[in-house]
């Protein structure tokens, strides 16, 4: 396996990894935002309907009203819950191609090594072809943490090989316990 060959399935995995993490977190996001406009609404208009049976002024139950419709056309606007329904869809595949760059991290010698990265590597470009919005801090948080779901999963030590990216050997099973002491035994009561 060359060095190349090596540091691609390693930039794989952790793109994969990174890529699951942004869109699952996007994902959530989208449905916080739905459910909160849906939640709104609903409020709105209790609140509006409630005002109709009470005698305050009209405008006040005006107000209710247009704040219910500019939400309702906020939401068909912004179609949350399929954005949310994309990203989880992109996360999903980009999950699935984690697990194949991992596979091809433990077959690295394999002689059909250099098409599979290639292969891994055109799906992964694309799945990020989607019609989303990007946030950058949140590709930042995820690219962080990145690195140490890919090493967890590989089960290996944080150490690199001269800096290449890439762990260089498998985690030592834990030291064993340290031996226990034995609790002292109460002395017997002489006299009787």
């Amino acid at each position: 396996m060359t060095t190349q060959n090596r540091d691609a399935i390693w930039n794989g995995l952790l793109d994969a990894a990174r890529l699951d993490r942004y869109y699952s977190a996007l994902a959530t996001r989208f449905q916080r935002r739905h459910v909160g406009f849906n939640f709104f609404i609903a409020i709105s208009s209790l609140g509006a309907a409630t005002i109709l049976l009470v005698e305050w002024p009209q405008w006040i139950s005006a107000l209710f009203f247009l704040a219910v419709a500019g939400m309702v056309t906020w939401t068909h606007y912004a179609e949350y819950s399929k954005k949310a329904t994309i990203a989880l869809m992109v996360s999903k595949q980009c999950r699935e191609i984690g697990i194949s760059w991992r596979e091809l991290w433990r077959e690295q010698d394999a002689p059909d090594a250099s098409a599979r990265i290639s292969d891994l590597s055109r799906q992964l470009n694309t799945i990020r072809d989607v019609d989303l919005d990007i946030d950058e801090k949140l590709n930042v948080r995820c690219a962080e943490r990145r690195t140490k779901f890919v090493r967890l999963n590989l089960q290996v030590k944080g150490e690199e090989v001269f800096g290449s990216g890439y762990p260089s050997r498998p985690v030592s099973p834990p030291p064993p316990p340290p031996p226990q002491r034995p609790t002292p035994q109460p002395k017997p009561i002489k006299g009787k």
